[in-house]
């Protein structure tokens, strides 16, 4: 790798790494302000708490890939990648991977319950918010998670490392 590809890896793998960053932070934080509250169990209380706080991890990132792609003159959009063309064939491709995969994942999750817990009822680890709060996280989190995954992963990081690193498997080692 040349010097001056130095940078050009630099935000890349940052952003790789500050999603988990900012979700260890927020927990933490959110963890805090249960303990001071009193509760018994603020850990877990706070974990609750994640599809909501879990935004504002989404939010952080796309500020910051804005910010990073702005410097190239590029906008967010620009690594949406978006062609209408191949849309129809994306969305029915996506529901034949769920229709084929989401068996298989139950299968799996209810296999790995019964195992860990000697159950097939999995052990309740969301709850106790309310109402709006439920809302948001069937609703909005999971729609600006997976767009912010796949934005922060497939968008911005892997293309730019594999480029900085001329290899597709260092970039895919970093970004994995």
């Amino acid at each position: 790798m040349k010097n001056n590809n130095l940078l050009a890896w630099k935000w890349p793998t940052i952003l790789v790494f500050v999603r988990f960053l900012l979700a260890l932070v927020l927990q933490l934080m959110v963890t805090i302000l249960y303990v001071l509250l009193g509760y018994p169990a603020p850990l877990q209380s706070a974990g609750h708490w994640f599809t909501v706080y879990g935004s504002l991890i989404d939010i952080g990132c796309l500020l910051l890939i804005a910010w990073q792609v702005r410097k190239e003159g590029k906008t967010l959009w620009d690594l949406v990648n978006f062609n209408k063309s191949k849309a129809l064939k994306s969305i029915l491709t996506g529901l034949l991977y769920t229709l084929l995969f989401f068996p298989i994942s139950m299968i799996g999750t209810t296999a790995s319950t019964y195992i860990t817990y000697g159950t097939f009822e999995p052990k309740q680890i969301m709850g106790g918010l309310p109402l709006w709060g439920a809302l948001f996280s069937v609703l909005v989190y999971p729609l600006l998670w997976a767009f912010t995954e796949q934005l922060t992963y497939q968008g911005y990081s892997l293309p730019r490392l594999e480029k900085a690193f001329s290899s597709k498997w260092i970039a895919i080692a970093i970004v994995s």
